[in-house]
């Protein structure tokens, strides 16, 4: 172990190169061929490991297929606005970021593998980058705050990295991203006020900016803000520790601060400058737009830690409609607000980290459970973060919590009482969990999750005092790999020939080059994931997922704007074509539009191809007639002939 301790920066970049090579990513990419087809069953690409996950549709039917699309770019490879998506000038830098060859892309380094490799081995670089990167940053973090214990920093960061929570969000909203720079900022904190050497603090203005600047423009406050809290917590906690007489100058520090103010403002000003039509727009459509929210009601979640080990098994029967939404840290909630409170009143102990990590624990905690007054998530922020959210960072503010409490712990709890404190704790969350997913705990699954609970309560509190810290460290290490609730929720995939090279894909990819126009497309009757495959061949679509409304497109057809709360939204949009004179306009779902598009209002929209799965000859008019340009197993490409 001491090797792989001592070469493990050396072993991650093997480990890197040899997964590009394999073109091996986390991807949900395979799910594909459920929906194409296409493709004999020898010849079909497989997971392998583990399965797709198709509830994960955000990463394999849009994320990835927009980061494939800027490759295949009328306007050249990794545009900053592409004409591709949305079919008219699309920022894809600041929402939904994408790869682009222009230098704001410094501050998203896991896009670099685009930009120089092949799409599949960009996905790898994109995919396997962020694990390592976030297994190291926050192994070394952990090494700091736990005083160079390893097996403490090894536990968190494994914890961290395979938690459900990280794992079902891994791919999309800059999740890793906010948790990598996020770590390493502090990381960088630390070195600034450890060294004496004010050229080395000046040059440790450079990657801070490049973290705070990644962290900023994952540009997802309902994460960002959460998390930002527990980085302020923990910068508390480093400040008092590393304080030190004469350990900052204000005539030498505040030059460098105002240079590292000077350095951010200017790149990130000139990056919101440029996509500021963008930001405006999505701050002021109906969906996201401007919500406010007051927490509550997710103590289930942050709870039900042990449960989540079932999710990659039983997803279809959870009687839970989106996975992802339940899914949890291992955060062995409540034990590590315990053990801290025995920590600070049995040992009376004074720890500032201690502190500051219980104090920040205990308030996310608390808004997470019970709905706070308006005036409070205002003045908090809180209310920019619903507390589904939120809960993600209150699981991590517990795990950090409760690693150190046991580590700076020097009594040890009584064995029996540390089996009272199990078996509580155990019986009182299965039984209320029981009551609140009713089908997820039946049959085994109830004694299951059981002795996950107690298993966990009983050796996290016995390590207080430094006895069985190694045993918990076992348990921790078996239920975030073996058990699988972390490690089994995204497969190992090889390769993107899925939907790169099926031959619909292939199909629309041909017709893109043999027409010179470059027209527009639509894809009709289909809805997500079909909506966002032309994208992925550089066709033109008007109703890929819009993740910002073209809002002139649809006022041309809704001249006097009574639908426009419909359309002003980020939304999945389905076209569908109708018989009737006018076209209509709903949301089936929140982030979903459905348009029936009188045939009439195709000419509106300039649309000259469109890709569907049944025959569009029964919607022909006097002025408008379709042409089967290809015919793909039970798919079919259409030009669209006016006059």
């Amino acid at each position: 172990m001491k090797y792989i301790y001592k070469y493990r920066y050396v072993l991650a970049a093997v480990v890197l190169v040899l997964c590009v090579a394999f073109e091996l990513s986390g991807s949900s990419i395979g799910a594909w061929n459920k929906y194409l087809g296409n493709v004999d069953e020898e010849s079909m690409e497989k997971d392998l490991l583990g399965t797709y996950r198709e509830i994960r549709s955000d990463e394999w039917a849009l994320n990835t297929p927009m980061a494939f699309s800027q490759y295949y770019n009328r306007d050249g490879e990794f545009p900053y606005f592409s004409s591709t998506l949305r079919g008219t000038d699309t920022d894809t830098f600041i929402v939904y970021g994408q790869p682009v060859k222009s230098w704001e892309v410094i501050f998203r380094p896991f896009h670099w593998g685009y930009l120089f490799l092949s799409p599949a081995k960009g996905l790898s670089f994109f995919w396997c980058g962020r694990l390592l990167a976030l297994l190291l940053v926050s192994f070394e973090f952990g090494l700091y705050l736990f005083h160079k214990r390893k097996s403490y920093a090894a536990v968190y960061a494994v914890l961290l990295c395979f938690s459900p929570a990280v794992q079902w969000w891994f791919a999309i909203n800059g999740l890793v991203e906010m948790l990598v720079m996020g770590q390493a900022a502090l990381l960088i904190g630390i070195a600034y006020l450890r060294t004496e050497s004010y050229k080395k603090r000046a040059c440790l203005v450079f990657p801070l900016v490049l973290c705070m600047g990644g962290y900023i423009l994952t540009f997802y406050p309902s994460w960002q803000l959460p998390l930002g809290y527990v980085y302020l917590a923990l910068l508390i906690g480093i400040v008092i520790r590393e304080n030190r007489p004469g350990m900052l100058s204000w005539k030498k520090d505040i030059p460098i601060l105002a240079l590292f103010l000077i350095l951010l403002g200017a790149a990130m000003g000139s990056i919101f400058l440029k996509s500021w039509d963008t930001v405006q727009t999505v701050l002021n459509t109906a969906y996201p737009g401007k919500r406010s929210f007051h927490g509550g009601d997710t103590l289930k979640i942050l709870l039900n830690w042990a449960g989540n080990i079932i999710f990659p098994y039983r997803t279809a029967n959870l009687g839970i409609s989106n996975v992802c939404e339940a899914a949890s840290m291992f955060s062995f909630f409540p034990l590590g607000i315990l053990a801290a409170l025995w920590v600070l009143i049995k040992e009376r102990k004074k720890d500032p980290m201690l502190i500051s990590i219980f104090a920040g624990t205990v308030v996310m905690s608390l808004y997470c459970i019970t709905p706070w007054p308006s005036w409070l998530a205002k003045i908090t922020l809180f209310s920019m973060s619903q507390s589904e959210r939120t809960v993600l960072a209150a699981g991590l503010f517990n795990l950090l919590l409760l690693l150190y409490a046991l580590h700076i712990s020097e009594k040890a709890i009584p064995v029996k009482w540390c089996l009272a404190c199990a078996g509580f704790l155990s019986i009182f969350s299965v039984a209320w969990l029981s009551r609140q997913y009713p089908d997820l705990y039946t049959g085994i699954a109830v004694p299951l999750i059981f002795g996950i609970f107690f298993t966990g309560f009983f050796l996290g509190s016995a390590a207080l005092g430094k006895k069985g810290c190694k045993f918990l460290a076992t348990y921790s290490m078996i239920i975030a790999v073996a058990g699988g609730g972390g490690v089994m929720v995204n497969p190992l995939h090889s390769g993107a020939d899925a939907v790169l090279e099926n031959p619909v894909t292939q199909a629309i990819r041909e017709t893109v080059q043999e027409d010179p126009e470059n027209g527009l497309w639509i894809v009709e009757n289909m809805g997500n994931p079909y909506i966002n495959l032309p994208i992925v061949a550089g066709a033109p679509t008007i109703n890929c997922t819009n993740t910002y409304p073209a809002i002139e497109r649809w006022e041309k057809i809704d001249t006097k704007g009574k639908r426009r709360d419909v359309y002003n939204r980020y939304a999945h949009i389905e076209i569908v074509l109708s018989g009737k004179k006018k076209t209509s306009f709903r949301n089936p779902t929140v982030d979903g539009m459905l348009v029936k598009l009188a045939v009439k209002d195709l000419e509106t929209l300039d649309v000259k191809h469109i890709f569907t799965d049944r025959a569009l000859e029964e919607y022909e008019t006097e002025n408008i007639s379709f042409r089967v340009r290809k015919q793909i197993g039970t798919f079919y490409i259409y030009d669209v002939i006016y006059g």
